[in-house]
């Protein structure tokens, strides 16, 4: 019984990983729905994101701002599109984005009509959008297998 506990553990843990990423994939594909308005680049860089161990290397990362108006109001937001977050050892990944949003330029934006301060700039899921579903469900794959593993080899008391 004693290895069947953490592969259940390690299960539930993946079903959650699992869950938040069905809820970001429905996220991303509910931006096709979205309706557009202009928006302007105000801060477009890369950063350097310093490696936290020795022999690994730095990571780099697209900092998008952009500001819009919705309602009269301004509004400003910093997403480019869902699955599109943190940093790569590959600088050519935020230079992409970079180049593409330089600031000053005029973009569309595209916005929740029932919450306008959630923005992307591009819309729809890109394949890192799947990586946490895709995580969690190996996560499950792989707990219950142990889980059954460990119980056919229990020994009979």
């Amino acid at each position: 019984m004693r290895g069947v506990i953490p592969s259940v553990i390690f299960a539930i843990i993946g079903a959650g990983i699992a869950v938040y990423g069905i809820g970001e994939v429905r996220k991303a594909k509910a931006t096709m729905n979205w309706p557009s308005t202009q928006a302007r680049i105000i801060r477009s860089e890369i950063v350097r994101h310093p490696a936290s161990d020795i022999g690994k290397p730095d990571t780099y990362g697209p900092e998008i701002g952009y500001e819009y108006v919705i309602d009269g109001r301004k509004l400003t937001g910093n997403n480019i599109a869902f699955g599109v977050t943190g940093a790569s050892s590959d600088h050519g990944f935020a230079e992409e984005y970079v180049a593409k949003f330089p600031a000053g330029k005029g973009v569309n934006v595209f916005f929740d009509p029932t919450n306008p301060q959630d923005s992307v700039l591009e819309r729809g899921a890109s394949g890192k959008t799947y990586f946490p579903l895709g995580l969690g469900l190996i996560f499950v794959i792989m707990g219950c297998f142990f889980a059954v593993i460990s119980w056919l080899m229990r020994s009979p008391n």
